[in-house]
C-alpha cells in the first residue's frame, strides 16, 4: 500500500500509467494511425461537387469515419497526458505539491524571455494545425483555396502579435516591477488563463496532427506561468519569484 501511494503521489507515475493506458488502446485500436475524418474522402469530395455549400456536411455525414471523434479525442488526450510527463521529467515535478514550487517560472528573466520567445513557437504551430484541421473536410468547386485561408489566418496572427507584444510585457512589467495593487493587473492575468484555456478546447477538437507535441507544451507552460504570476507579489512576501 505504501508503494501504490508513493505511485500516486508522483504525477509522473501518475501521468506515465495513463499514457502508456492510452498508448494501448491507441496501439490496438487504430496502430498509431489518427483517422481520416471521412472513410471515404474522394466520394466524399464527389458528393461535394454536387450538392449546395450549405448541404455538404449532411450529404456526406454517412461518410464520416464511426467514432471519429472518440479516436480522434483520445489521441489529443494521449498528447495531452505527454506533454505533462514530459513537463514534469524537465521540471523535476516528483510530487504534485511540487507545483507551487517551480520558483524558475516565477523569475523575471524567465517571465521576459517566455512572453517573448512562445508567441512565434505558438503562433508557427497553430497556424499549420489550422490549416490541417480545415483540410478534413471536402468543400465545393466554388469555395475559396487552401490559401485563403492560409494567409488570412497568418495575417491574424500578425495582427494578434501587435496587440500581444506590447500587452505582454507591459503586464509583465507592472508585475515583476512595480508595486502596483495586484488587483489592477491581477484581472487581465485571469483573463489570459481563460483564453489559454479556449485556446486549448479549441486545439483539443481539431484533426490531431504531431505539431501538437510543440502546441500543447506553449499552452500548458503559459497557464502555470500565469497563474504563478497571480500569486507573484505574495510568493515574493516568502521568498519566493527573486530574479
Amino acid at each position: 500500500m505504501g508503494k501504490m501511494r508513493a505511485i500516486f503521489k508522483n504525477p509522473i507515475s501518475v501521468f506515465g500509467i495513463i499514457a502508456v493506458i492510452l498508448t494501448l488502446i491507441l496501439a490496438f485500436g487504430t496502430h498509431m494511425h489518427v483517422p481520416d475524418f471521412y472513410t471515404n474522402k474522394e466520394f466524399a469530395d464527389k458528393i461535394a461537387q454536387e450538392v449546395k455549400f450549405e448541404d455538404i456536411y449532411t450529404a456526406t455525414e454517412h461518410l464520416i469515419t464511426p467514432n471519429y471523434y472518440i479516436w480522434n479525442g483520445l489521441f489529443q488526450a494521449w498528447a495531452w497526458v505527454i506533454t505533462f510527463v514530459a513537463f514534469c521529467l524537465i521540471f523535476k515535478v516528483y510530487s504534485f505539491e511540487r507545483f507551487k514550487d517551480l520558483k524558475v517560472l516565477n523569475r523575471k528573466l524567465f517571465a521576459y524571455l517566455w512572453i517573448n520567445i512562445s508567441y512565434p513557437i505558438f503562433g508557427h504551430c497553430f497556424l499549420y494545425y489550422y490549416i490541417i484541421d480545415l483540410d478534413k473536410y471536402v468543400y465545393n468547386h466554388s469555395a475559396d483555396s487552401m490559401g485563403i485561408p492560409f494567409f488570412g489566418m497568418y495575417i491574424f496572427l500578425i495582427m494578434l502579435a501587435v496587440i500581444y507584444y506590447p500587452l505582454s510585457n507591459f503586464l509583465v512589467f507592472m508585475t515583476y516591477n512595480t508595486r502596483v495593487r495586484r488587483a489592477f493587473y491581477n484581472f487581465l492575468w485571469v483573463i489570459s488563463l481563460l483564453v489559454i484555456l479556449l485556446t486549448a478546447f479549441a486545439c483539443f477538437n481539431m484533426h490531431f496532427s504531431y505539431l501538437c507535441f510543440a502546441l500543447y507544451p506553449c499552452i500548458l507552460i503559459w497557464f502555470i506561468f500565469s497563474i504563478y504570476a497571480i500569486g507573484y507579489k505574495e510568493n515574493k512576501l516568502v521568498g519566493y519569484g527573486k530574479s
